[in-house]
């Protein structure tokens, strides 16, 4: 759950200051170079060494005019490194003026001067106090043109420049109390954090240390001491120090904010929810969005969600809390709402980069690629991609210019899963013609010579070729306009090396047992490892089937280490693998692979491998929302949470699975009623992917999620017409039926697997003129008549005709001089509808039809132009009496296998935006801009 940075500042005193680091939220905690950063080349550092010099022997002009000369090569880029060059550049100079300044003799006060600079230095103070700074700022500069020399006055103007951002002047202030009292904690305090603000941490980390030095009980020192170290990742440092804070200060507030930051950096999400629940009633800005975030740490996601609306209802434009909620809602399944919550993110923040790409996630989880796709460009947006997207002065190549003949350089970016999955669109833009280079992490090199002869490869890190365009991995699918449809969904596209493969099957040996590759974990730095990680101790339960296991990790997590020694049937081979071309090979020996959402089920399913994914409540976006399978991999079979954190009732899932393969479990004998293989569909054998398995009371309605409950059972060979008295043979095949409590859909989920080659050899065959004598002229017939009047009423000069079989309608429409082009995805063609092309699209009987309602109605709206029209029929049922599976109109052999409603109509185009009109009960128009006829 992406999430954003919050301030949790506590204005200071007269002679305090607290820490003003941020709160960085655990999923957004950005990596830290431990390396300090030297300077952007060696003319500059010498040039700094000369000024240097010059300024400690007295010669301050000349010293100046090579501060002046470097700050003039460095210009305005704010790269890191020129960033902490011109951090040392203030420090330096802010320095030598303090210096200056600080070298005015200390002169005699008269009692009435002593008298006027205190009265003056109280209300400075409460006009500090007040937050009134420039009121403060004046009157403590009045207090020092009576006395140069005032300490607190000069630390106090310090603090106000520093929070005005002004860290040049701060500086200035600070050092000038040091020279006057180096014993000063507080001003050395104030430098040590002007430094760190500035990006210098080792440097201010000596401050800070003097300051400890002089007063060892000086707990703002050790709390941004604390800070500082959790900058430099040095951890446990930085918790001895913050700790040390407060045991020194229980009351500091920053200290408990910070420390628990850094608790929730470390995953200690126990200890962070103490440490924000300690200062939960202080009035501290944003402490139940921590709260908040802490409890959806421990997974406590329904509790997170309270501490959410409570921040919003403290700060309802708090986009912070908005987004965090909808990160929350989307791990809870709560997706509309989860939508809603983004949505108000942005309008609180419109530029708010987290907001959008949570977004994008949420969308592309729910199959709507185009949307999904274009918000998913803003992660660049987003502080954790800024130092990836490297070619800044270079637009990326997003599909809008022709490549023939053209070098595209396809760039690394994110995880070994994202690689393997999106690599296959380097293919596509092979086939476009153009010269692809791939650039790709070490280990991913020899993995990916097997995509194409013709791909060259550049391993990360090393030089880059000259190239016409570039474009990072994860917007090919943007570029090359990728919705679910048109996923390039190959059986395989990987392979494995010969040799390596011979020698890991030269490893292994012989077996007469099922091999099975498994992977129950992930990288701990993933931002959802919590979710879809499983614990050894849990997934090895699987480890009582007789089977043999082969572990696929390189390595494994430490608290696994001394489980693993009790199951000698595991075998682990980490140190024999040395990148994912050894995986592959590994992976190439096993049966099936059984994985949690790690990259070894990319490989898998790149490879082609039977793959079993166990997958956590709301999955990661590309595995989708209420389907076992993925278009991704047709090899990957998904086995899903049904409640949060759950992973028993997927693990005996998965258990059984394997006990059936392995045929432990106790199978029935086959029966005349019961066998599936051989029985006879009207005329055909059912395809294969039309099994008897037990069959789910509940399951999630195709259109709405909401649960549907079974409805009834029939034989896959009742028709339409057996109220006229046409009876087929039973096929002694079960369809089972289930309706949604919610919008009355009634659907079966058989044919859910079934491709077009089933549909076309057991449904849709010479024998379906029995079950519907009127599909192949009556009704093609009456439809053109009634088109080719409605084409005139609109005007329509372009239509389509969606699901028109062999195209007869289109025929006799086009005998009427109406250009109608018609398409069938049942039907092979050479022939493709144009996106965005039609006023009007026709499509009888073909939403009874889909096993897929929802993807269905989104490539046929694709087709229409912004305001064209649908016409469309398929009877809705709204009253239909409670478990009425005799009706006429559901019959599995005509093909009628999802039964709607007006309801579940006005739901499935409200998704897209469309609205229904419904001129019957069977016949309807939608639209999305409402047409004048209408009214």
């Amino acid at each position: 759950m992406p999430v954003r940075n919050l301030s949790l500042n506590s204005p200071g005193t007269a002679n305090q200051q607290t820490s003003a680091n941020s709160l960085t939220v655990v999923d957004e905690i950005s990596s830290i170079d431990n390396k300090n950063q030297s300077f952007v080349n060696d003319e500059l550092e010498t040039l700094y060494y000369q000024a240097a010099y010059f300024q400690r022997i007295g010669q301050i002009d000349a010293a100046r005019v090579i501060y002046e000369k470097i700050q003039g090569y460095i210009g305005t880029d704010e790269r890191p490194d020129n960033k902490e060059n011109k951090g040392k550049i203030i420090f330096v100079t802010a320095a030598e003026r303090a210096r200056h300044k600080a070298s005015f003799k200390k002169t005699s006060l008269s009692q009435s001067s002593v008298k006027k600079r205190d009265d003056i230095f109280k209300k400075a103070l409460s006009a500090f106090n007040a937050e009134d700074f420039d009121v403060a700022t004046l009157l403590f500069e009045s207090v020092l043109k009576i006395d140069s020399h005032c300490l607190p006055a000069l630390v106090n103007l310090a603090m106000i420049f520093f929070k005005k951002e002004d860290y040049d002047k701060s500086l200035e202030y600070s050092h000038q109390a040091i020279f006057i009292d180096p014993y000063r904690v507080s001003a050395l305090n104030m430098v040590g954090l002007v430094l760190m603000t500035l990006g210098l941490l080792t440097e201010s980390l000596e401050y800070f240390d003097k300051a400890l030095a002089i007063d060892s009980d000086y707990q703002l020192a050790y709390l941004n001491k604390g800070n500082t170290l959790t900058k430099l990742n040095r951890l446990d440092d930085a918790l001895l120090n913050l700790s040390k804070a407060i045991e020194i200060s229980p009351s500091l507030i920053s200290a408990y904010s910070s420390r628990g930051r850094l608790f929730m950096q470390m995953r200690r999400f126990k200890e962070a929810f103490n440490d924000f629940k300690q200062i939960s009633t202080s009035g501290l800005d944003g402490i139940f969005l921590c709260v908040g975030i802490a409890l959806d740490g421990l997974g406590r996601i329904e509790e997170s969600v309270e501490y959410y609306d409570r921040q919003i209802a403290s700060d309802a434009s708090v986009h912070l809390a908005h987004n965090c909620k909808g990160g929350a809602l989307l791990k809870l399944g709560r997706y509309p709402e989860a939508f809603r919550a983004f949505e108000q993110a942005i309008v609180a923040k419109p530029d708010y980069a987290s907001a959008y790409w949570n977004l994008s996630l949420l969308l592309l989880l729910q199959g709507e690629y185009k949307l999904g796709w274009e918000l998913y460009e803003w992660r660049w947006k987003k502080e954790e991609f800024q130092n990836k997207e490297r070619f800044v002065k270079k637009q990326p190549w997003l599909g809008k210019e022709g490549i023939r003949g053209k070098t595209l350089l396809i760039t690394e970016e994110q995880g070994f899963g994202d690689m393997i999955q999106f690599c296959r669109f380097a293919l596509l833009a092979q086939d476009m013609g153009a010269m692809v280079y791939v650039e790709a992490q070490k280990p991913l090199i020899n993995l990916f010579k097997s995509l194409s002869p013709a791909i060259r490869l550049v391993e990360k890190g090393q030089a880059l070729p000259a190239f016409d365009h570039y474009c990072p991995m994860m917007s090919l699918p943007l570029a090359f306009q990728t919705c679910v449809e048109t996923i390039p969904a190959y059986e395989h596209y990987l392979a494995v090396d010969p040799v390596r493969q011979k020698n890991w099957l030269d490893r292994l040996g012989m077996t007469d047992k099922l091999r099975v590759g498994i992977a129950w974990s992930g990288s701990t730095s993933h931002q959802g490892d919590a979710a879809r990680s499983i614990s050894f101790d849990e997934f090895s339960t699987l480890l009582s089937v007789d089977a043999e296991f082969h572990c696929l990790h390189k390595e494994f997590r430490k608290e696994d280490s001394e489980r693993l020694a009790a199951f000698p049937q595991l075998r682990f081979w980490g140190k024999h693998i040395d990148d994912f071309a050894d995986t592959a090979a590994l992976i190439s020996a096993m049966d099936v692979i059984v994985s949690v959402d790690t990259s070894v089920v990319h490989l898998a399913g790149a490879l082609g491998k039977p793959t079993w994914v166990l997958l956590s409540f709301s999955p990661d976006f590309r595995w989708f929302i209420n389907r076992d399978d993925s278009p991704w991999y047709p090899s990957v079979r998904l086995f899903r949470q049904q409640r949060l954190n759950d992973w028993s009732s997927v693990l005996n899932e998965i258990k059984r699975t394997l006990l059936a393969v392995t045929s432990e479990a106790e199978q029935p004998e086959p029966t005349e009623d019961s066998s599936v293989s051989g029985q006879s569909l009207s005329v055909d054998t059912a395809p294969a992917t039309m099994v008897l398995q037990p069959i789910k009371k509940t399951v999630p309605c195709k259109i709405c999620d909401t649960a549907a409950e079974l409805y009834g059972v029939l034989d896959f060979n009742k028709n339409c017409l057996e109220g006229n008295g046409v009876y087929l043979p039973l096929a002694g095949v079960p369809v089972y039926y289930h309706q949604c409590t919610n919008c009355g859909l009634i659907f079966t989920a058989v044919f859910d697997k079934w491709i077009s080659e089933d549909f076309a050899s057991a449904m849709y065959n010479d024998e379906y003129i029995k079950v519907d004598p009127e599909y192949k002229e009556i009704r093609p017939s009456s439809n053109s008549t009634m088109v080719f009047d409605f084409v005139k009423k609109i005007g329509a000069t372009t239509v389509l005709d969606y699901g028109g079989g062999q195209g007869r309608m289109a025929q006799l429409l086009r005998g009427r001089q109406v250009d109608c082009d018609s398409w069938d995805p049942m039907v092979a063609s050479s022939f493709s509808p144009q996106q965005n092309n039609y006023d009007l699209v026709t499509s009888f009987e073909v939403f009874e039809h889909t096993p897929t309602p929802i993807e269905t109605t989104q490539q046929i709206l694709s087709f229409l132009h912004e305001d064209g029209l649908l016409l469309f029929s398929t009877l809705t049922i709204d009253n239909l009496p409670h478990r009425n599976i005799d009706f006429w109109y559901i019959a599995p052999r005509n093909g009628h296998i999802t039964i709607h409603t007006k309801k579940s109509l006005t739901l499935i185009f409200g998704r897209f935006g469309w609205k229904v009109h419904h001129f019957s009960d069977g016949l309807h128009l939608a639209f999305k801009n409402k047409p004048n006829f209408l009214s």
